[in-house]
């Protein structure tokens, strides 16, 4: 049949992969995908305060509750954790299941529009990896190179440099362009082409170095099972030539808002 794939697939697997992941209550994901929304709305910073506000509240509230009673859940392990002798605050842990709830959803559902936008566009190229199987990983390697979710990340210089031609001075923020850096010539042999077989793949999709995203094993399982998933089914992709799809306009994200799709499981199998 049809779908709109953004609100009816993208967003309900990742909201309830990342509940998964967190151990926190899937009947609470309205309000914390609320809240995280409002906050990146810029076009209403007071409403975005606010948001921000009621979430840490209410990530209070749980480190408050497994501090009293654990359960072996997210939180929980956070709380119990160790390095170097000493363990996390509450400060600390709250701002790490801000950056995980904040980061963790958007970001993954965007991913999966990308992809299933282009398999869409190109129906042979499950086929292919229905052939091929033993490719998959490195095609969700290639989606997330290809798609960049985040395409800034911000950093603060931790020394005095000149960077072409220009003063970056220590404590300065700077705006990295990591979808840009995804598409280096210099890097990548046709950047701007999708090749599910591309390797090696020195992508930044995830960051680099300690700041390294924390659920990248999360994000590439639920690409990996879902293309897994389109396979097992033989699904067919195809544009739903009705109506329009729509790209996120902001220009740090990278992402369908939405994606008409027409879907066809009544083909053989392909495996």
């Amino acid at each position: 049949g049809k779908a709109e794939a953004v609100a009816e697939f993208c967003v309900p697997v990742a909201i309830t992969s990342l509940a998964a992941f967190t151990d926190v209550p899937l009947q609470d994901s309205d309000k914390w995908v609320g809240w995280i929304t409002s906050m990146f709305n810029v076009k209403d910073p007071s409403a975005g305060a606010t948001a921000s506000r009621e979430l840490n509240t209410y990530i209070e509230t749980l480190i408050a509750a497994r501090r009293a009673k654990p359960t072996g859940d997210f939180v929980s392990m956070l709380i119990a954790a160790e390095i170097d002798g000493e363990r996390l605050d509450d400060i600390q842990i709250r701002s790490f299941m801000t950056v995980v709830f904040g980061a963790g959803f958007e970001t993954t559902a965007d991913a999966l529009s990308v992809m299933l936008h282009w398999l869409a566009e190109h129906p042979e190229a499950l086929d292919r990896l229905a052939s091929e199987p033993e490719l998959v990983p490195t095609a969700v390697e290639e989606f997330l190179r290809y798609s960049s979710p985040i395409e800034i990340f911000g950093r603060n210089a931790s020394h005095d440099l000149c960077l072409h031609g220009r003063d970056i001075r220590r404590g300065d923020i700077v705006a990295l362009g990591f979808g840009a850096a995804n598409r280096d010539p210099s890097v990548f042999d046709a950047p701007d082409e999708m090749r599910l077989d591309r390797s090696p793949n020195k992508h930044l999709t995830f960051g680099a170095g300690p700041h390294l995203c924390a659920g990248a094993g999360v994000a590439r399982m639920e690409m990996a099972v879902t293309l897994e998933t389109l396979i097992e089914t033989g699904a067919r992709l195809a544009p739903e030539s009705e109506q329009e799809l729509r790209w996120k306009t902001r220009g740090d994200r990278r992402g369908l808002a939405r994606l008409p799709l027409t879907i066809d499981t009544r083909k053989t199998n392909r495996r």
